[in-house]
């Protein structure tokens, strides 16, 4: 008979394996392949997705650069942004129909204006 510490033990290493394999599957499950354009106007430096701007029926009013194409072969539009972020595109035109166009603007963007802190009454 098996003892209790060892069927915790065998369940956890079987949940580490079945974790791995689950990550594992979801990154083979995107494919994401990325041409240059253009060159960038200043360095691309890795952003949080939060921070690419999405640009889906029109482009940005303001001025900017063809910078990259990103096509996506598997996967979602997540992956698509995720992509881009870890490029350093500071947005994506959308309106293509396999992937996205990166873009950065010509002058820096400003800062995202932060919030004041809430104070308690």
């Amino acid at each position: 008979m098996v003892s209790k510490n060892t069927r915790i033990a065998l369940s956890v290493g079987m949940l580490a394996i079945l974790s791995t394999t689950g990550c594992a599957a979801k990154e083979a499950w995107q494919k994401i392949e990325y041409t240059a354009l253009n060159p960038a106007p200043r360095q691309m430096v890795e952003r949080t997705i939060a921070e690419v701007q999405m640009f889906a029926t029109k482009p940005p009013s303001y001025p900017y650069i063809e910078v990259g194409r990103l096509t996506l072969k598997r996967g979602s539009e997540y992956w698509l942004r995720k992509a881009a972020a870890e490029r350093g595109c500071e947005g994506l035109i959308t309106y293509v129909a396999d992937g996205a166009i990166c873009i950065m603007f010509q002058q820096e963007p400003l800062p995202t204006p932060v919030a004041p802190p809430m104070t308690r009454i």
